[in-house]
């Protein structure tokens, strides 16, 4: 009897998260409306044919520009010229100049694993001085974002956008559960079709299922990425063309089953360094958990809850909820060291490394994040 009460108790227990998960999703949708509904950016639509930045300082790596002071000329959102300072003239007409003098400027920074939950998240990534997102868990209203950020429709960082992630088994939200060959082919050939720009596949999939979506995506013409399969030995996954793996973690977690051997970790980053693959870095996320569970409360009090939409707030809570004030704080920490040097090593041997942040979960907040983990990187002396 107990087990049928725990079944029906587990059942409705399903229920009740996924109206959670609809009503978190419908407040979110409400929030990102409403901001939308009274969104002025309380400035005059630029009508420069020409933008000058005078006396401002550029950071680069290996471009040709001045060492010293520059100006920088642009022209319908290109630059087009970067002279030295003093040699800067302005013999055009409706140029607009802007004093750069004690400021910096620099390439746009690209988010290269971020969860976009709501198009506001755009704007806040530009406000921290991304330009560009890769989303990594697509639904369809991410297309029409995705074209109104290359169209300058909405103010924001552009924004590039995998697939609904396809895996197997019990339901996830947000994902896309596919259940045969031919549903796995049919749905490879719909996001072609639709505009998405890559295929995400996830660590649930099961082999058969696996190599079908892989056959309709080179038949598609149509780049992977996400987690290797855990039926799929890792090995294979990197020939079969994979173009990046998300997150150190799951090279730690999947391949190296968490082992602490430095020579099997070096030895599995060889195998990496053969391929042209790419990995994400994504160590802010898991540093988050390490900081929720040696500092508790405290690190949440740190994190700048106001730019995070309600959805975000909600999974990010979540995510962290059973990791605050662990008992087991040296278990964090210890993993966390085992991700720096997997990142390290990954980084000596050549393999190109994506700046990445996971946001949405573990509390990691869009823009904002991607300079922690510029600061992760800046700790194991890895240039940006």
């Amino acid at each position: 009897m107990w087990i049928y009460v725990r079944f029906v108790l587990r059942f409705l227990g399903g229920f009740v998260f996924l109206g959670i998960v609809g009503l978190t999703s419908f407040l979110a949708y409400a929030y990102g409306a409403a901001k939308l509904s009274v969104f002025d950016p309380g400035v005059t639509p630029l009508t420069a044919d020409r933008i000058i930045i005078e006396n401002v300082r550029i950071i680069t790596d290996g471009a040709d520009v001045p060492s010293s002071l520059s100006s920088v000329v642009l022209k319908d959102g290109r630059i087009i010229e970067i002279l030295e300072a003093e040699s800067i003239q302005v013999p055009f007409e409706n140029t607009l100049v802007i004093d750069g003098k004690g400021k910096f400027l620099l390439p746009g920074l690209i988010d290269m694993h971020a969860h976009i939950f709501d198009r506001t998240d755009l704007a806040l990534y530009l406000a921290h001085g991304v330009t560009t997102t890769r989303n990594m868990m697509g639904f369809p209203v991410h297309l029409k974002w995705q074209a109104e950020s290359h169209a300058s429709g909405f103010p924001g960082a552009k924004m590039i956008t995998s697939s609904p992630t396809l895996n197997t088994g019990s339901y996830i939200p947000f994902h896309a559960m596919v259940r045969s060959s031919e549903d796995a082919r049919s749905r490879v050939k719909q996001f072609r079709q639709q505009g998405y720009s890559f295929i995400k596949v996830y660590d649930g999939l099961s082999l058969e299922l696996y190599e079908a979506v892989l056959a309709e995506a080179r038949a598609q013409d149509f780049d992977i990425a996400g987690h290797v399969p855990l039926s799929v030995s890792f090995e294979r996954a990197l020939s079969d063309g994979f173009t990046s793996i998300e997150h150190i973690e799951e090279i730690y977690y999947h391949p190296l089953q968490y082992s602490k051997s430095e020579q099997e970790h070096q030895t599995l980053v060889d195998l990496i360094a053969k391929e042209p693959v790419a990995v994400s870095t994504t160590l802010t996320a898991f540093y988050n958990l390490y900081l929720a569970a040696s500092e508790g409360e405290a690190f949440v009090e740190t994190v700048p809850m106001e730019w995070l939409t309600p959805i975000a707030r909600f999974f990010g809570n979540r995510s962290i909820s059973g990791d605050l004030n662990s008992e087991n704080v040296k278990a964090y920490e210890l993993k966390y060291r085992a991700l720096q040097s997997i990142t390290r090593k990954l980084f000596d041997a050549g393999v190109p490394l994506l700046l990445a942040t996971d946001t949405g979960p573990a509390l990691t907040v869009p823009g904002y994040s991607i300079h922690r983990e510029i600061e992760r990187l800046e700790e194991l002396d890895i240039p940006v």
